[in-house]
């Protein structure tokens, strides 16, 4: 593949978790418009995201750099994206960028308040990322313990466990905004950028070292 003529961000989502996740592949051009995309829906959705790429490399000359969301959020949705960008940005001789969720959500606001993404997680719990960068992971009934600030915004796809009522209560602002498209992340990218892009965990790996040990390497 010839790289001489560029064009466009390739962004990656594969952070939304559960049922509800989706996984989102898009090239979008210097004026902002998505020039090719391909989407998929529901467990497992992130499986076939290399084959998602291809099609979308394939319509459109390679890109200039690769955006991709780095959680929170699923934890084989996040390891397969960031893979996959990695070994993308590597063969193509690109900029690789991470960005997370909240941010992400935040440049579709587009608005200067305090913000909090609350995203779907295992275990019937959400994470919370704030603006100010910290990440943790609640049960849903424990949302009226926050102490977030008056005039905060509220993102992403679990936002529903905040009632209105709570919400006018405390003086904090439902966006509405479950999910952010390709342009608004590429843009989070730009106002963020950060090349450490690695997965956003909150939860430390179920699997463990067996107890007797890692087994020798061959010889």
């Amino acid at each position: 593949m010839s790289v001489s003529a560029r064009g466009g961000v390739l962004v990656l989502n594969a952070a939304p978790a559960g049922a509800e996740a989706d996984v989102l592949v898009a090239l979008v051009g210097a004026d902002g418009r998505v020039e090719a995309s391909e989407e998929a829906h529901g467990l497992g959705a992130a499986d076939g995201i290399a084959i998602m790429a291809r099609s979308v490399l394939n319509a459109v000359p390679p890109p200039e750099r690769i955006v991709v969301v780095t959680g929170p959020g699923s934890f084989t949705g996040l390891r397969a994206s960031i893979a996959l960008a990695h070994g993308l940005a590597f063969g193509l001789d690109v900029a690789l960028l991470g960005v997370s969720v909240g941010r992400a959500c935040a440049a579709v606001d587009e608005s200067e308040a305090p913000w909090v993404c609350l995203s779907l997680a295992r275990r019937g719990r959400v994470f919370c990322e704030r603006s100010e960068g910290a990440v943790t992971a609640f049960a849903p009934e424990r949302v009226v313990d926050q102490k977030w600030p008056a005039g905060t915004v509220i993102h992403g796809d679990a936002q529903a466990i905040v009632s209105e009522e709570l919400a006018a209560v405390r003086g904090w602002r439902l966006s509405g905004i479950r999910r952010p498209d390709a342009a608004a992340i590429l843009r989070a990218a730009d106002y963020w950028p950060s090349s450490d892009v690695v997965p956003l965990y909150i939860d430390p790996p179920e699997a463990k070292p067996p107890a007797a040990g890692l087994r020798p390497a061959p010889v």
